[in-house]
């Protein structure tokens, strides 16, 4: 067993780093684990109702959300009960399946492995990929799952086995219990446009996607038909608002919102510290030359452009989890780029030297507004303020610089840049954790969540 373990590690050393990258990084530190979204107090008192009861289907609800966070949370909290790191756990798991995901999809689905590697390593280091593993949420659950249903999908296309279309349906049906309507919508989306570029009949095209529907939503129906008998016509009027109605305007009678560049914005901020090798790729005219016969690009725009269209033009409030979907195809997007036509060329490493002023440009201008929006926590907290620009400054010129310097690391070997990430990062989660304890604007959430964690004990 430890020699098969040894190998596996030998043949696959890329995956196995970025997989103990995420993990440590993602579960760093260990104690005093800092949560800092406040609606985490919405839910964890479910997950600790499910914890001592066990009710699975019957158990409260919030706001008709899916029961993935809190079903998982439940169970994974029965090892540590009130320790915040187990509340998150099952995200952090998520984030490493959808690091395999993405591995499996990039080394078998060309013959050249680099593209697999580049994409873990970058997910692995990426700003949103660490952030949404590290904040329990339903969105991300719900883009991992969205994620491997879209990479069995095509894998479905390739090989033709019935064993990827099974677990393609799996994972969308696990995914739809996160987030119901998006995971499925999206799903049945990306499946029609795949099957389309593959050129499939009608009659296939129409008799998969019903399957894939039905699939979709086994998993939620004894939830949705026990919590209907418990709850009533009260929550099924709010299901079907939040798989509908959130799309148009923010809950009950909310204000719509038109900041319909909102999700651009984020999509490059997610990305740092290679949002600029993205930028790159775009802004070049063979870029849009290929793009016209390319299907291979096609297939991969098919997983993130429907999502990041749709979300921009809602009329729901803009916030970076909403579009978690869009980041693990996008990221297998710019390494397939990168890798098959970009990094070679100096042409490319210039222009991207130029992305680089760019996004540095629009982070300045973003934590400027965000730092005078909010002037009571950059002095309550000046050195989490500080942390966070060099984090930002830190990672992007790490990989500004070796693009520039060293762009064989980028494309031959970037588990390299890790032990640098890893620094980088450490020290923020250091000085966030620290923080955690001491903030005045901090504080308050973490009282809410184990306010709610308490409360959540009593039936």
């Amino acid at each position: 067993m430890i020699l098969r373990l040894s190998s596996w590690i030998q043949r696959h050393s890329v995956l196995f780093q970025a997989l103990l990258f995420l993990g440590i990084i993602g579960s760093f530190p260990f104690v005093a684990f800092p949560l800092t979204d406040g609606d985490i107090a919405h839910w964890v008192g479910i997950a600790k109702h499910i914890q001592l009861y066990g009710q699975f289907l019957s158990c409260p609800q919030d706001q008709s959300h899916g029961p993935f966070l809190f079903w998982t949370s439940g169970l994974l909290t029965r090892i540590r009960p009130d320790s915040l790191y187990f509340y998150n756990l099952s995200n952090l798991i998520c984030g490493l399946i959808g690091i395999g995901w993405m591995y499996y999809y990039g080394t078998t689905k060309w013959r050249d492995k680099r593209i697999g590697h580049l994409a873990v390593v970058v997910a692995a280091t990426s700003i949103v990929w660490l952030y949404l593993s590290r904040t329990p949420m339903y969105d991300w659950p719900a883009a991992i799952f969205y994620f491997g249903f879209c990479v069995h999908v095509v894998r479905y296309l390739d090989t033709a086995k019935a064993n990827h279309a099974i677990a393609a349906a799996i994972a969308l049906s696990i995914g739809a219990t996160s987030r119901f309507s998006i995971v499925i919508g999206l799903g049945l989306c990306f499946a029609s446009i795949a099957f389309l570029i593959r050129k499939k009949p009608l009659r296939w095209i129409l008799l998969h996607l019903a399957l894939f529907g039905l699939a979709g939503v086994v998993l939620s129906l004894p939830w949705l038909v026990v919590q209907t008998k418990v709850h009533g016509i009260g929550f099924r009027d709010t299901f079907i608002y939040d798989n509908v109605g959130r799309y148009i305007r923010e809950p009950g009678h909310g204000k719509i919102y038109h900041d319909y560049y909102g999700f651009v914005l984020y999509t490059i901020v997610g990305l740092i510290p290679y949002s600029f090798l993205l930028m790159a790729s775009l802004f070049q005219r063979a870029f849009w030359q290929r793009l016209r016969t390319d299907t291979e690009q096609w297939l991969l725009a098919a997983g993130w452009l429907p999502c990041l269209l749709i979300f921009s033009f809602s009329g729901h409030v803009k916030l970076g989890r909403y579009i978690a979907y869009v980041f693990p195809m996008l990221i297998l997007f710019m390494a397939y780029n990168v890798i098959t036509f970009d990094i070679k060329t100096a042409a490319y490493r210039r222009l991207a030297g130029r992305m680089t002023g760019v996004v540095l440009a629009i982070m300045t201008v973003l934590l400027g507004i965000v730092a005078n929006n909010n002037r009571g926590f950059v002095i309550q907290s000046p050195w989490f303020a500080l942390s966070s620009i060099l984090l930002v400054v830190g990672t992007l010129g790490t990989t500004w610089f070796t693009v520039s310097k060293y762009p064989s690391v980028l494309s031959d070997s970037p588990q390299r840049l890790l032990p640098v990430f890893a620094l980088i990062y450490g020290l923020f989660f250091i000085m966030l954790s620290t923080e955690y304890q001491r903030a005045d604007f901090l504080l308050p959430v973490r009282r809410s969540i184990y306010q709610s964690i308490y409360n959540g004990s009593q039936r």
